[in-house]
């Protein structure tokens, strides 16, 4: 059986309260928190990732084991203006990656990431966007 795992960093995580998390909530099931490695960027109050291959650079997420990968990324390609409906260069890109979970396991997942300049953007250094983001309010 192929299992297709999905990681979130961002808007789709489930204390960010975003419309969008109910895709995940009722077509995914949580598997457990981890990051990438990456570095976190604020876009314009959403975050942006770009992944890299330095293990000092963690971007902190969640991973969702999908249900009906077909349907999930239907919604969420859209979401992320990363589908055939939108003029390319897309702003995001669906690519795979070692994720690295508190577990201690690592497992392939699809993430989305940022697909624009990163040279104007701030730096998130946290790696962590909800972190970022409450201590905002």
């Amino acid at each position: 059986m192929n299992l297709d795992y999905l990681f979130v960093y961002g808007t789709l995580r489930r204390k960010s309260e975003h419309h969008m998390y109910h895709i995940l909530a009722r077509y995914a099931d949580f598997i457990d928190d981890g990051y990438v490695f990456g570095k976190l960027y604020e876009v314009d109050n959403y975050p942006g990732l770009k992944l890299t291959s330095s293990k000092y650079n963690k971007v902190y997420g969640e991973v969702y084991r999908l249900h009906n990968t077909k349907y999930v990324f239907d919604k969420l390609d859209d979401y992320e203006e990363c589908s055939d409906k939108y003029p390319k260069p897309h702003e995001y890109k669906r690519v795979k990656v070692d994720v690295y979970l508190n577990s201690g396991k690592v497992l392939k997942a699809w993430v989305y990431e940022y697909n624009y300049s990163i040279e104007k953007l701030k730096l998130i250094s946290s790696g962590d966007y909800m972190e970022y983001i409450n201590r905002k309010i």
